[in-house]
């Protein structure tokens, strides 16, 4: 298991009485982890309650330049980027608020106050992106694939899972031990489709948090009727709609055999799949910007193939 390069162990830096941890994963690009940061410096800086905050990176190295505790933020240099030494230190919080951001996410300072504003009410929160932003490294295409799998995912699920962020609560008494680290790590991981409370906020995605898997859909459903075989009941995060967007994929696949008989018919039968799954291909389009349409279009057409 990764340890801790350089690691502090007790309370939240800034005030030893803070039961507020804002936790953030740096993701490698200095800009959007440098904005982020100064957005969670600036929401523990108005806070009328002692707020604690902690940097985990791995990467960028420049970040070390000036990643000096103050403030109420502390960083911690991690050997590896993964997520088992992030699930080791919320072990070590007892009856603590652990608001967790990652790179993934250009925050927005309303959505870590709504995030700490829930968690007083549920013991886990996600927080979901509306809205997608290009990062200064993606291409146009890995743009708009992403950007398409993020409408898929809130139009069929009702959840996003390429990007999030979550509040938890840990318990009061303390849990150590590794039973307790697998455990966050998998909330961490699958946070996504736990059935927990949810809401949209004005983050935008900037990236995914794990590669794309083709058939992303269907993997979901065999999911959750395997869950439905052993608990007779279907998770929050798994929506009615999303039968409905495989019919509309077995009639996409059936097109495309049928156009190079009878092009008409496979326009007919493409025609039909675009009806059922209206809210998806026409969704938050705008007709003044024929470019963007074309390219969001192009997209979604493409995921009901891949999706």
């Amino acid at each position: 298991m990764p340890a801790v390069a350089r690691d502090q162990p007790g309370p939240p830096a800034g005030d030893s009485r803070a039961d507020i941890l804002i936790v953030y994963r740096t993701g490698g690009a200095f800009e959007i982890d440098q904005r982020n940061i100064a957005v969670i410096s600036r929401v523990i800086a108005k806070a009328t309650r002692p707020i604690g905050a902690e940097i985990f990176y791995h990467l960028p190295a420049r970040l070390s330049d000036w990643a000096q505790p103050s403030d109420g933020v502390r960083y911690t240099r991690l050997k590896t980027g993964e997520i088992w030494p992030l699930a080791e230190r919320i072990t070590k919080y007892a009856g603590k608020t652990i608001v967790i951001f990652d790179a993934t996410l250009l925050i927005a300072s309303r959505d870590v106050w709504h995030l700490i504003g829930y968690a007083q009410q549920h013991a886990r929160v996600l927080l979901q992106p509306r809205l997608p932003a290009r990062s200064p490294f993606e291409t146009h295409l890995a743009f708009a694939l992403r950007e398409a799998r993020l409408h898929l995912q809130r139009t069929i699920w009702g959840r996003v899972s390429d990007a999030s962020a979550m509040s938890l609560v840990t318990a009061a008494f303390e849990q150590r031990g590794v039973r307790a680290q697998i455990s966050y790590a998998e909330l961490l991981e699958s946070g996504a489709e736990a059935d927990v409370f949810a809401f949209e906020g004005g983050s935008r995605a900037i990236s995914a948090r794990t590669r794309p898997r083709y058939l992303e859909t269907c993997a979901r459903t065999i999911t959750a009727f395997r869950r439905w075989q052993s608990s007779k009941a279907f998770a929050a995060s798994y929506s009615q709609l999303t039968p409905v967007f495989h019919v509309a994929q077995i009639a996409v696949y059936l097109a495309t055999l049928i156009a190079f008989v009878s092009p008409q018919s496979g326009a007919i039968i493409l025609g039909f799949a675009i009806a059922v799954t209206p809210i998806y291909f026409f969704g938050n389009l705008n007709l003044r910007q024929p470019i963007q349409v074309l390219r969001r279009l192009a997209a979604r057409l493409l995921l009901y193939y891949i999706g």
